[in-house]
């Protein structure tokens, strides 16, 4: 009978949570995007905006491909480069959720 040795396996190094940010993007000309952001308001719904009509709000919709808004997205990871649009339906889970 042949002994089989089985080497010690390291331990696995516990992963660091994924930073998950919850992002509406609007724009100042849209009439939906204004009733989005007094919803939100009302109801105290945590998420952060992101306005197209802005520089910076422009770069990133053009950079994650958002072509309308309103759109509400999920972005993950410490870089921010993970970005998942939902759906009309996630959307709605998400304000819902966002309290």
């Amino acid at each position: 009978m042949t002994e089989t040795v089985v080497p010690a396996q390291e331990p696995v190094p516990a992963q660091e949570p994924v930073e998950t940010k919850k992002v509406v993007v609007v724009s100042d000309n849209c009439p939906h995007c204004q009733e989005i952001k007094e919803y939100i308001k009302e109801k105290g719904i945590d998420v952060q905006m992101i306005n197209v009509s802005t520089p910076e709000g422009l770069q990133f919709a053009k950079d994650h491909n958002i072509m309308a808004v309103p759109e509400c997205v999920v972005v993950e990871g410490k870089d921010g480069q993970h970005v998942k649009v939902c759906t009309k339906e996630e959307f709605e889970k998400l304000l819902e959720d966002g309290k």
